[in-house]
């Protein structure tokens, strides 16, 4: 559940972030506002996830002496479908909003990196800024899971020039002095490409996005290394445009009998590479995690793919595919790289 925010001091409120639309949530709400005699004008939503946004058709349903505003971003965030078709407003960079007395003030930043949509609400009263989930206290770079690294990075540093004293964060404690947040996790995101790269290193420079994670975050829980692999891949993408990793297009469990008719001492991949001698290299990876790390094999599926001449499940080199790893569905186009092997240039 997420933390929804009723701002303001006099009689009129406005709302940032709605919850998760749960029912009882919504009667209590409007039983505050009738009891304390508020007003409720604009409903505010940080993005469109569901813990944070799901409340929107349950509120715009509720009968109001005076229906509020809802405004949001134009944009929906990746994996996720629109949660609502009621009418609103768009959020857009640099716009002042204000409660209908004037005497509460929220600028807009648009901040994307966790979502497309990511804004965050600099309230002036406080010198605060409300954050969703653009800053949340959080435990290492391995736990925030991003749509776009890069634009989350210049969104830190944007709120990190702004000098805020405090934060209200979609998850968490209100974070006192929020700048101390803001640059632990600027340099999180900074040394992130490098720890990849010499977790890369470590296993003889040659592995798959899941090896990474394995050696980044090994006593990790299964989801956090799910979501994490997503932000590994998102890395690797980038650090191959800088010329720093490649990819190597070949399977990354497949039995040796596979490569015997296919001459694995002189087939060659794209890096130059024999098929016998990247087959060694990810081997002593993997043995070198399972001895390191005490890691157990993945278990592989009955599911049988194709091998390197094209031919079909059931005739001779075949290759036995690994079972299909789900990622957060923020990263869901990434799938397809997962058991991809990557390489130092």
């Amino acid at each position: 559940m997420a933390f929804r925010y009723l701002v303001g001091r006099g009689k009129d409120r406005i709302l940032v972030d709605t919850g998760n639309g749960n029912a009882e949530y919504i009667q209590a709400f409007q039983s505050i506002l009738s009891t304390r005699d508020l007003t409720l004008s604009k409903i505010l939503v940080t993005h469109l996830h569901p813990a944070h946004a799901g409340g929107l058709d349950p509120l715009s349903r509720v009968t109001w002496v005076s229906s509020p505003t809802i405004m949001k971003h134009g944009h929906s965030p990746r994996g996720f479908p629109n949660l609502t078709s009621i009418k609103y407003t768009s959020l857009t960079d640099g716009i002042i909003i204000q409660t209908s007395d004037g005497d509460t003030t929220l600028k807009v930043l648009h901040t994307p990196g966790h979502t497309r949509d990511s804004i965050v609400f600099r309230l002036s009263e406080e010198d605060a800024i409300i954050t969703g989930d653009t800053l949340v206290p959080h435990d290492g770079a391995a736990s925030v899971v991003l749509e776009d690294p890069v634009a989350y990075l210049a969104s830190l540093r944007r709120l990190d020039a702004l000098f805020p004293k405090l934060a209200y964060p979609g998850h968490g404690d209100v974070v006192v002095p929020a700048t101390d947040l803001i640059k632990r996790s600027i340099e999180e995101q900074m040394q992130l490409p490098e720890r990849i790269i010499e977790a890369l290193c470590s296993g003889g420079g040659i592995m798959d996005a899941r090896d990474m994670v394995r050696r980044l975050i090994a006593d990790a829980p299964e989801e956090a290394r799910r979501n994490f692999t997503g932000t590994v891949l998102q890395h690797l993408l980038e650090l191959e445009k800088r010329g720093k990793v490649r990819k190597r297009s070949v399977p990354k469990r497949v039995p040796s009998a596979a490569y015997e008719e296919r001459d694995p001492d002189r087939i060659k991949g794209p890096g130059g590479l024999t098929l016998a001698q990247v087959s060694k290299l990810v081997k002593e990876s993997r043995a070198k995690d399972d001895k390191v790390y005490g890691l157990k094999p993945v278990e592989k599926s009955q599911e049988k793919g194709k091998d390197f001449s094209g031919a079909e499940s059931g005739k001779s080199g075949k290759l036995e595919r690994s079972e299909v790893v789900q990622l957060h569905p923020a990263h869901r186009e990434l799938e397809p790289l997962v058991e991809v092997v990557w390489s130092v240039v």
